[in-house]
């Protein structure tokens, strides 16, 4: 082969293999982009649970916080505002966990989850500020804006599936109590067993600026799966 035709080929693998590459590239792009919640940037959710597992494996609590209210945001100052109190909403979670070990999505609607391991002496006080956090006034939004939250801890053996299922019905006791001022907080004597799950939470009220103050209330709220 010529000199000539041996540099052409060169050029020409040079070219595929950089083809190649900005291919790989590319796909990477779209898969990253495929895990994503377009508006807010989370994780969705089936990329979500696959990497939150393993820091749940580890100990990490499951956190679910719902928007209360959100249509009424939408029905009355439209749907831009709507999304901007999402992404707010989605920015301040992940500021909050961000020097965490910690994993947060979007599972659909305005509902946010996190994964985050937390020193069970602080838990109380960390999901507090993030309640005060996610309360706080949307800059451009004339509504308050107020945010209901549940948790639950693992215990040896629970599954994510569990732990996502007790912060939900945690979540929604506390928006049904009052929205944005009662977080439920799992009991930490609670235990999972072989095919039989409980959990128990306590709650608590506090003056958010918004409604009456409400002395601490005790509320528990068991689950039994046979």
């Amino acid at each position: 082969m010529n000199p000539t035709s041996t540099n052409l080929a060169l050029a020409a693998s040079v070219g595929l293999a950089a083809g190649s590459t900005t291919y790989a590239v590319h796909l990477r792009s779209q898969l990253a982009r495929a895990q994503k919640d377009a508006l807010t940037g989370l994780l969705t959710r089936q990329p979500w649970q696959q990497k939150a597992a393993p820091i749940i494996a580890r100990g990490a609590l499951v956190l679910l916080a719902d928007v209360d209210r959100f249509k009424v945001i939408n029905d009355t100052l439209g749907h831009a505002a709507g999304d901007q109190v999402l992404q707010v909403c989605a920015a301040r979670l992940v500021s909050w966990c961000a020097h965490d070990v910690a994993v947060t999505g979007r599972l659909g609607g305005d509902e946010f989850v996190a994964a985050v391991l937390l020193p069970e002496h602080l838990i109380s006080q960390r999901i507090d500020a993030l309640n005060t956090s996610l309360s706080a006034p949307v800059p451009g939004i004339s509504l308050a804006v107020s945010v209901s939250i549940g948790w639950a801890a693992p215990t040896p053996g629970a599954e994510l599936v569990a732990l996502l299922h007790a912060a939900d019905r945690a979540m929604y006791e506390a928006k049904a109590a009052h929205r944005g001022q009662q977080q439920k907080q799992p009991d930490p004597e609670a235990a999972t067993g072989a095919g039989r799950r409980r959990w128990s939470w306590r709650g608590t009220r506090r003056q958010t600026g918004r409604g009456p103050v409400s002395l601490s209330t005790p509320a528990t709220l068991s689950e039994v799966a046979a």
